[in-house]
């Protein structure tokens, strides 16, 4: 079973801290919002996903795997399966 971490961040907030002689960094990660509640995935600073409660998160990736493992599973009994 995959471990999934959530980062409970409040993205509604704009940080006060300021990074002296360094770049910022785009936010990647998985945030919990708290008005309106929601889950939200980020990638290098854009909202890819919105979920509006962390079980239709979980559905959703597990959906996601598991037709993912089922193209795998097609691949490699195409390449090394019986073929006769």
């Amino acid at each position: 079973m995959t471990e999934v971490v959530l980062r409970h961040t409040d993205l509604n907030q704009t940080s006060s801290k300021r990074m002296t002689g360094q770049k910022a960094k785009s936010k990647t990660g998985i945030f919990h919002i708290k008005n309106p509640p929601a889950i939200v995935v980020m990638w290098r600073g854009q909202e890819m996903c919105r979920y509006d409660s962390m079980e239709e998160f979980v559905d959703s990736h597990l959906e996601g795997v598991e037709t993912l493992e089922k193209k795998q599973e097609d691949l490699l009994e195409d390449e090394y399966g019986d073929n006769t």
